[in-house]
């Protein structure tokens, strides 16, 4: 495959990663007064659009996301990839407990 062909398909992952978390914390921000539990997702997807977009926009981003991120697994603490993998897993964590007390929430609302 063309390099500039897999660059431009990888940096429209991490825009679409960008837009979409933005768009989910805005909803989740809407629903945060009535809805337990909505205000961490929308905490974890802000913490994952910040990962889409310093995917983007770091310094020597070249395209080659997945072998860097090879590095996070033997924590090579010197790359900003590992920065990045940090925030998109603390971000996919707030996410999930966002979601269990949504779900908990709703679950004690029907009894």
């Amino acid at each position: 495959m063309n390099f500039y062909a897999s660059l431009i398909i990888e940096n429209g992952s991490f825009l679409a990663i960008f837009l979409i978390s933005i768009a989910a914390a805005y909803a989740c921000n809407k629903r945060a007064k009535d809805v337990p539990g909505a205000s961490l997702m929308m905490l974890g997807f802000l913490l994952y659009s910040v990962y889409g977009l310093l995917a983007i926009s770091g310094p020597g981003f070249t395209g080659s996301f997945f072998r860097d991120f090879a590095k996070v697994g033997v924590l090579e603490s010197a790359s900003l990839i590992y920065f990045l993998g940090c925030a998109s897993r603390v971000g996919m964590v707030l996410i999930l407990a966002g979601m269990y007390a949504v779900a908990k929430n709703r679950r004690i609302a029907k009894l």
